[in-house]
């Protein structure tokens, strides 16, 4: 189960994955990369759209490579003037992988809005989730993915911040967020190039609290304000007060998207 990593040093291997795939995907390829990049697409989107193309092998493929694309190319961290100006991000995540050049010091939002656009402009549909937790003084949050894989009919995480997905580990499975946080996460494997695991992936900590409540926000492709949120009752408490603010998340929501609908879907299930 363990996923090949996205290196340039790599780059023979991925040749030979194309070359040798079967012909079936080599038809629906065509098709696929025939999705018009956005005349609004910079050099740079355009430049990383046609590098994945070129060396994916299916539709999995495509979208993992994304993922290790953003999350290779840029640093975790938060502050910098230009993290939320996703075309410069862009800029600098292709400078990175071209030209060895600084790394953009990014946070998990500009993380996947750079993502979703590479994807938008790879012709998949993704939307963007935010996990919560209740277990500290305030409210706190984990942003990642959820993109429709065209060869499992499915949605899935795709995380950019730590460079993960999610399988159930008896079957492999990928995972979207609604199901995460209802599932017994003694029976779910983060996976990435690096590893297998919790730990192997620097993600225990969301397993150990913030798998619990998933905000859906609207597409940007759409001029919906609502915002489908799952909330698992056994793992996360609505009407518990933060003590910095003495808020409860209900009331956080009512205030953070004012204006907008919220559909909630409560659910009781497994806590671990």
């Amino acid at each position: 189960m363990r996923e090949r990593g996205y290196r340039r040093t790599s780059f023979p291997a991925f040749v030979i994955a194309v070359i040798i795939s079967l012909p079936a995907w080599g038809q629906q390829k065509q098709l696929l990369w025939q999705h018009p990049i956005s005349p609004n697409a910079g050099e740079s989107v355009q430049s990383i759209v046609y590098h994945i193309t070129d060396i994916a092998a299916s539709h999995t493929d495509a979208q993992d490579l994304a993922r290790e694309f953003v999350f290779t190319n840029s640093i975790h961290g938060e502050g910098e003037p230009y993290e939320w100006d996703i075309p410069v991000v862009l800029d600098m995540l292709w400078d990175a992988y071209v030209n060895d050049g600084p790394q953009p010091i990014i946070a998990c939002g500009p993380r996947s809005l750079a993502l979703q656009t590479i994807y938008d402009n790879l012709g998949y549909t993704s939307n963007q989730v935010s996990i919560f937790t209740d277990a500290g003084t305030d409210v706190a949050s984990h942003t990642f993915l959820e993109v429709y894989n065209p060869d499992t009919a499915e949605w899935q995480i795709q995380d950019p911040d730590f460079g993960v997905y999610y399988v159930l580990t008896a079957t492999g499975r990928r995972l979207p967020a609604n199901e995460m946080i209802v599932t017994n996460l003694d029976d779910v494997t983060p996976m990435s190039p690096r590893g297998e695991g919790w730990w192997e992936n620097n993600v225990d900590h969301l397993r150990m609290m913030y798998f619990e409540l998933a905000v859906y926000f609207p597409r940007k492709t759409t001029n919906s304000q609502q915002h489908w949120i799952y909330v698992n009752s056994m793992r996360f408490d609505l009407d518990k007060p933060f003590e910095d603010t003495g808020q409860t998340f209900r009331q956080y929501l009512a205030d953070k998207y004012k204006g907008s609908r919220i559909l909630l879907s409560t659910v009781m299930a497994a806590s671990n």
